[in-house]
C-alpha cells in the first residue's frame, strides 16, 4: 500500500467486480516508449500514453494504491474469476511446517483455458526432521504430505470456493529464488508440470 506520488497519475485498467486491475502510471518520470522499438512500445504503453506497469492491484477512495499481484501470474477460474496467487500465499505465513509455498494455475479445460489452483510447497526442515523422529524414515514422507494437505484444507476453508487449491504438490528441494527472495514462478512451474 502507498499514496500515488506528487506529479503521478494513476489508474486501473480492465478492472474487475472488485476494483482490481492492472495499474498503470503516467508522469514526467515515465518513458516515452523503446527507442527505435514500436512493437515493445505498444506491449507496455496504451495508445494515450499510460504506462502498464504489469501489477495487480486497485486504488483506494482516499487515492491509495494496493497491489495484489502480478498480471501474468493471474489464474482464471472455471466460472472466470480472477485469483491471485499471492493473495493465497500469504494465508500460509503462519505454518512453521512450510519453508515455501508457490500457488499457481492449471489447465482444467483446454478449450475455455479454464484453470484450477494448484500448489507447490516445500515443507520447512525442522518440522520435517520431527516426523522423521517421530515416525521413522519410511513413514515421514506421508505424514508430511497428510498435515501438509490438513494445512491446504485449513486455508480452503477461510476462502470462497473459486479460490480453493484443489491439488497439492509437496517437493523435496528448495525452490529456486531471484536475488530479492521471491520464488522463481515460471521455473517451478516448468519443472513440475504435469
Amino acid at each position: 500500500m502507498g499514496k500515488i506520488l506528487p506529479q503521478t497519475t494513476m489508474k486501473i485498467l480492465d478492472p474487475d467486480e472488485r476494483g482490481i486491475g492492472e495499474i498503470a502510471v503516467k508522469g514526467p518520470m515515465v518513458m516515452q516508449g523503446y527507442y527505435k522499438n514500436k512493437k515493445a512500445t505498444d506491449e507496455i504503453m496504451t495508445a494515450d500514453g499510460w504506462l502498464k506497469t504489469g501489477d495487480a492491484g486497485y486504488i483506494d477512495n482516499e487515492q491509495y494504491v494496493y497491489l495484489t499481484g502480478r498480471k501474468k501470474s493471474l489464474i482464471v477460474t472455471e466460472g472466470g474469476k480472477n485469483v491471485f496467487p499471492e493473495e493465497i500465499e500469504d494465508q500460509f505465513q503462519l505454518f512453521e511446517e512450510i519453508e515455501q509455498i508457490l500457488v499457481a494455475g492449471y489447465l482444467i479445460d483446454k478449450k475455455t483455458k479454464a484453470e484450477g489452483i494448484r500448489t507447490f510447497i516445500f515443507p520447512a526442515e525442522i518440522y520435517v526432521k520431527s516426523v522423521k523422529e517421530k515416525h521413522g524414515e519410511q513413514e515421514a514422507a506421508a505424514v508430511v504430505q497428510a498435515r501438509l494437505e490438513e494445512v491446504v484444507s485449513e486455508v480452503n476453508k477461510k476462502n470462497v470456493g473459486y479460490k480453493h487449491i484443489t491439488k497439492v504438490t509437496v517437493v523435496d528441494k528448495a525452490m529456486p529464488m531471484t536475488s530479492t527472495k521471491k520464488i522463481k514462478r515460471f521455473e517451478v512451474m516448468e519443472e513440475y508440470k504435469d
